[in-house]
């Protein structure tokens, strides 16, 4: 998740943090996700907090030389949210942003939060940002 000097735990110096990364394609879509674990003394663990969850969703583009898939951040445990009024809020100010969402009052912005990465196909499954996916049914 960075170098060693941006450790989320700098007082021990015998653990890694990474992201594991859960990949899912229906189609042209896909859905990315990235929890925090932690490898000490060669144990892979788990954290409720440390180093942020990450969920992306975005599309897969064919092209007649490559495979690109365009994603956009569409939820992170830390981070502030920019959003929206659709329509004045009134008393409805009160609600969270999420039930605002889904009640059509306010629309996420995460137009900032966009990535695009190559894609790499093979027998067993796809490479992408230097990540390996094995195929799972």
């Amino acid at each position: 998740m960075g170098p060693s000097h941006d450790d989320i735990t700098p007082d021990d110096t015998t653990d890694r943090w990474y992201h594991e990364n859960r990949l899912l394609i229906r189609g042209d879509s896909a859905f990315l996700e990235k929890m925090p674990v932690v490898i000490k003394d060669g144990e892979k663990g788990y954290s409720a907090s440390d180093g942020g969850f990450y969920t992306y969703k975005g599309r897969i583009n064919a092209y007649p030389d490559s495979l690109v898939t365009r994603f956009r951040l569409v939820n992170h445990d830390y981070m502030l949210t920019r959003f929206r009024y659709l329509r004045p809020p009134g008393k409805d100010s009160t609600l969270s942003l999420g039930e605002m969402v889904a009640r059509g009052i306010a629309e996420v912005d995460s137009s900032r939060f966009k990535v695009s990465y190559q894609l790499t196909t093979s027998p067993g499954g796809l490479s992408m940002d230097g990540v390996t996916y094995e195929l799972k049914k």
